[in-house]
């Protein structure tokens, strides 16, 4: 039951396979993740996480970053700012007092891990927030970021998440 909570509910759609540079169809105004007021689109990031999710315990989901300054072809601030987050688009189901979440950059404990309701999202969305990575453009390519899920709702329903680094 564990791992249910992000059994690939970590099948996490990141940019490259769900692209954040999709446009949303017209006239639909349901806030697309990651609920922020500004896009947060690949072409302007250097960052991004690798598209397979390893789990080496039983609830431990990692990716391994990456830092490139090819994949930001769009001339901004945003190509050199450091990466402070880590977030995940996961159901409200998820968002209950038993799940107990735990993070680490590299084998660094991370403290602030939290489930929220974004500020820019309506009502039934959540965001997975993991803080204070600590990451710059020149130690983050390789840097290991883990997510340990310690408790998993009751009758959970695994769902598609998606991730996003800012």
């Amino acid at each position: 039951m564990r791992s249910i909570l992000f059994t690939v509910s970590v099948l996490l759609a990141w940019s490259a396979a769900r692209g954040q540079d999709e446009v949303r169809a017209a006239g639909d105004s349901t806030p697309l993740f990651p609920y922020a007021t500004c896009q947060r689109l690949q072409s302007r990031s250097i960052y991004s996480v690798s598209p397979a999710t390893s789990n080496p315990a039983p609830g431990t989901y990692c990716w391994t970053v990456q830092a490139k300054a090819s994949q930001c072809v769009v001339s901004n601030p945003c190509c050199t700012a450091d990466l402070h987050k880590f977030d995940l688009d996961v159901l409200a189901s998820c968002d209950v007092p038993q799940a107990k979440l735990s993070a680490s950059i590299n084998g660094r404990v991370l403290t602030l891990v939290d489930i929220v309701t974004p500020a820019n999202g309506l009502p039934d969305q959540r965001t997975l927030r993991v803080s204070n990575l600590g990451l710059s453009p020149s130690n983050a390519t390789g840097a290991v970021l883990c997510i340990k899920v310690r408790a998993a709702p009751a009758g959970y329903v695994p769902g598609a998440c998606e991730r996003s680094a800012f």
